[in-house]
């Protein structure tokens, strides 16, 4: 409640999303935090058999290469990635008002940002599947960090960025909401 009341209630009130850009490049650093965590952990072996974290996680989160490494295979939760690559790029009620915010108000420098913003988050995203699926295998969760053992302090450090990466971002997704409300109820 004290986070709600004291930092989402604030920031989802604000009307000018330039104050939102302090927030969001924070929740992107926090990201870019979690993905490093993952990379060191991938590279030093930690979560491979014989590694410092190997034996301290569950059964099922032990890495599994039975087939090998296949990027390609699909199953049933090839359908969850895709349903969570389509939601991740979900901003387009949002662009309006990004579009009407910006220094630049031209539709030829609002298109390069939209697509460089893309390709960054799309390199983030191929950044975690490709070393979560390194490092577990077909043990992989759907949330990745669910692997990680809980005596990990890096994987406590990642889980807490990525809690702070979603509460950062919410104000963006609350303010098309806030926004639609004050105009249905002509407030």
């Amino acid at each position: 409640l004290g986070m709600m009341g004291f930092v989402l209630v604030p920031l989802c009130l604000q009307k000018d999303l330039s104050m939102l850009s302090y927030t969001s490049t924070i929740g992107i650093f926090l990201e870019v935090v979690v993905v490093c965590f993952m990379q060191v952990r991938y590279l030093d072996g930690s979560y491979a058999p014989g590694g410092q974290f190997y034996d301290a996680i569950d059964e099922a989160h032990m890495p599994k290469f039975d087939d090998g490494v296949n990027y390609w295979g699909v199953c049933i939760s090839t359908f969850v990635l895709l349903g969570s690559l389509m939601n991740a790029y979900l901003a387009h009620y949002n662009a309006p008002k990004y579009f009407s915010q910006s220094k630049t108000q031209t539709p030829a420098h609002f298109n390069r940002v939209v697509a460089l913003a893309f390709v960054f988050v799309l390199s983030i995203y191929l950044w975690v599947m490709c070393v979560g699926y390194l490092t577990f295998g077909a043990a992989s969760d759907g949330l990745i960090l669910d692997n990680y053992a809980n005596s990990d302090p890096g994987a406590m450090v990642a889980r807490v960025a990525i809690g702070g990466a979603i509460v950062f971002g919410f104000p963006l997704v609350f303010t098309a909401c806030r926004d639609s409300t004050i105009s249905t109820l002509n407030l």
